[in-house]
């Protein structure tokens, strides 16, 4: 599978927020082993991210959705395994994977200085754009997977992520009628 070059660009522009140094470093296209490396690098920093929300929210309503993105995330990054396995391949992180990571760790220490409701805000708005541009990842990358399996199994991953994605703007909008009463 190719995924073209626009998509990975679009992805690490947005989600790593106008890296150009990332976005220079993008290959042309993406092999299934680029693919399944760059969604694991996701799903880590999903359950990274979610352990210290779990730890340092103030909301209920926040570390369940945490507890839910641990469960889940960790759920895909297995399945990924199990299905890079059954198609022989082995997760080859392109730049863009590294670049995704760098930027997680960036963002993890700018939560780790946060608490309270001032956590809960910068955490459910990292969670807005992490899986608002995943979820344009999986579907432009499982529409052009050439093997059927990673194509389903993309498409699965996105129909997960546009679900994180409504509880991650669901719960932001809790957090904001609570921090105006």
């Amino acid at each position: 599978m190719r995924v073209p070059a626009g998509i990975a660009v679009m992805m690490a522009g947005s989600v790593i927020w106008g890296c150009a140094a990332a976005q220079r470093a993008m290959p042309s296209t993406m092999s299934n082993e680029n693919v399944m490396a760059v969604f694991n690098t996701i799903d880590r920093s999903e359950i990274e991210a979610a352990q210290l929300a779990k730890q340092k929210s103030s909301s209920p309503a926040v570390r369940d959705f945490a507890e839910r993105m641990i469960a889940e995330h960790t759920t895909m990054l297995e399945r990924r395994r199990e299905l890079a396995g059954r198609l022989n391949i082995s997760p080859q992180p392109p730049q863009l994977a590294s670049a995704l990571k760098e930027t997680h760790q960036e963002t993890m220490e700018e939560l780790r200085k946060q608490s309270g409701r001032d956590f809960d805000r910068a955490y459910l708005e990292y969670q807005v754009k992490m899986h608002d541009q995943a979820e344009k990842l999986a579907q432009e990358t499982g529409e052009s997977a050439e093997n059927s399996r990673i194509r389903q199994h993309l498409m699965e991953a996105r129909a997960n992520i546009e679900s994180h994605l409504a509880q991650a703007k669901s719960v932001q909008r809790q957090a904001v009628a609570q921090q105006q009463q």
